[in-house]
């Protein structure tokens, strides 16, 4: 895809003929993984949200789940599903092993 083409896309559905466009454009040209790894991310935080909603019902709290989400800071995706699904088994049960310490 050219960038003339990228930035007519970019017009059409974004909305936006801005500079900020041009260099978002850049970016993605020089990059385009970096796109994609945010789309992982955020579809597996999606993921996540649904399951723990799901599961939890109306103990399920968006505050406490992003509570749990950020205090893991940078780790793999894996490990985040793992906390995740601890922290739903804790919640569901806290008198299981470590529940005090991801629940506190």
């Amino acid at each position: 895809m050219t960038r003339k083409q990228a930035e007519n896309l970019y017009e059409q559905y974004a909305w936006d003929k801005s500079d900020l466009a041009t260099k978002d454009i850049t970016r993605y040209q020089s990059s385009p993984a970096t796109v994609t790894s945010y789309m992982i991310g955020q579809e597996t935080f999606i993921k996540l949200r649904q399951l723990a909603e799901k599961e939890l019902g109306p103990k399920f709290s968006m505050k406490e789940f992003h509570y749990q989400i950020l205090r893991q800071g940078e780790l793999p995706l894996k490990y985040m599903e793992e906390h995740i699904s601890r922290f739903i088994k804790c919640k569901k049960d806290s008198s299981g092993l470590g529940c005090q310490e991801i629940l506190s």
